[in-house]
């Protein structure tokens, strides 16, 4: 165990040297870049304000990248990378729906979603290494587990999108082949529940609930502990979509609960459109998964 904490430091140290630009976040932006740097980010909220469009979420990712390559630590800019990339992955990359379940094609996909969200990953934690205290932990060589604890609230976001594009990257790798992972993502989570547990419309419970039923028996999954994290995602935010439409494909198809399913993705169905809401990419995608699912019931009990 402690060849493998060495190995995540020395990881951990390489990615930081390369947040750092090989010494460009030591030295003082000029006042032309800082400029620059500003523009690129409010062009940026620009096209990110319309992420629900795929041409506006990938004009955004080009923006933030140009942003960080003038700005290695910029916070905010690697913040909304980790994000950007997560829904590039979740939202946008659905593959050619003419090939039905053509599995070459399914292998084709989950490799574009694996890069997508393996890139969002290390986003997050290039944000998470612009937190002072945590980045000298890991480079310290402390236990991955202790540093995330000194991260503060300013980095929750950083912490959920770093968890979440980890959690899918490892969805798509298969558990057993990243089980060592298993424990620090956990721990971002954990620390992400202490310091904000409404986060996100229910991102942490959002999590927690999909991360109870993915688990193996062997590192601690727990049925129970799901729906009550599903439940309570719903209970902080009712009308984000995605916590029923989790809610239902994790918990119902698990707990062999087709009236709970179909309740669930018959709300989502008939949930009005607000495009004044910030989740509005979000909700999309989980009513046009819900209609997806509620014609295929079959598949999944």
């Amino acid at each position: 165990m402690m060849m493998m904490e060495m190995k995540w430091a020395l990881a951990f140290a390489l990615l930081f040297v390369a947040c750092a630009g090989s010494g460009t976040a030591a030295r003082k932006m000029t006042a032309d870049e800082e400029a620059r740097v500003a523009t690129l980010l409010a062009d940026a909220d620009k096209a990110n304000a319309s992420r629900h469009i795929e041409a506006e979420l990938r004009r955004a990712i080009q923006l933030f990248e140009e942003a960080v390559k003038l700005d290695p630590v910029n916070q905010k800019a690697l913040t909304q990378l980790a994000k950007a990339y997560y829904s590039l992955a979740y939202a946008f990359t659905n593959g050619d729906a003419s090939k039905g379940d053509d599995e070459k094609e399914k292998d084709r996909v989950n490799e574009i979603k694996k890069g997508f969200f393996f890139k969002g990953r290390e986003y997050g934690l290039r944000a998470l290494a612009t937190n002072a205290r945590f980045a000298r932990a890991m480079e310290s060589g402390a236990k991955y587990q202790a540093a995330v604890e000194l991260v503060d609230a300013d980095h929750v976001e950083a912490l959920l999108w770093t968890a979440s594009n980890w959690g899918r990257w490892g969805e798509l790798m298969g558990v057993t082949k990243v089980a060592i992972d298993i424990p620090k993502v956990k721990a971002i989570v954990d620390r992400a529940r202490k310091l904000n547990p409404g986060a996100n419309f229910g991102g942490v419970h959002r999590f927690l609930g999909a991360y109870f039923l993915k688990i193996p028996k062997f590192a601690g999954q727990n049925p129970k502990r799901a729906r009550q994290h599903f439940l309570k995602a719903i209970q902080i935010a009712p009308n984000f979509l995605e916590n029923r439409l989790l809610y239902a494909e994790y918990y119902a198809t698990y707990a062999d609960d087709q009236a709970l399913f179909k309740e669930q993705l018959e709300f989502i169905v008939k949930a009005a459109d607000d495009a004044s809401v910030p989740y509005r990419l979000e909700n999309m995608v989980a009513k046009k998964r819900a209609a997806e699912m509620l014609k295929n019931v079959e598949k999944y009990f």
